[in-house]
């Protein structure tokens, strides 16, 4: 799943054409909380799933706040699809 996001971010910062600097500060979080959840499955094998959290950047949750304030003050639509 992480490599996923990765992908679609390198994608983003070729469309946009990111700063390589940026894009690898992006690419790599501060902080991640990973955590391991054991299942027992219906056979009784016990097949562990690892999850993971990573908190938003603090900059970019409050340029997104920013943003939808705008939006909702000039009575904007917040996607392209609504």
């Amino acid at each position: 799943m992480f490599d996923n996001t990765i992908k679609i971010l390198d994608n983003a910062a070729n469309v946009i054409n990111c700063d390589p600097n940026v894009l690898a500060r992006l690419k790599r979080p501060k902080k991640a909380v990973i955590v391991s959840v054991p299942v027992r499955m219906d056979d009784y094998r016990v097949k562990v799933f690892t999850g993971f959290r990573i908190p938003p950047l603090l900059a970019l949750t409050r340029a997104v706040s920013a943003t939808t304030k705008m939006y909702r003050y000039l009575k904007l639509p917040l996607s392209r699809h609504s």
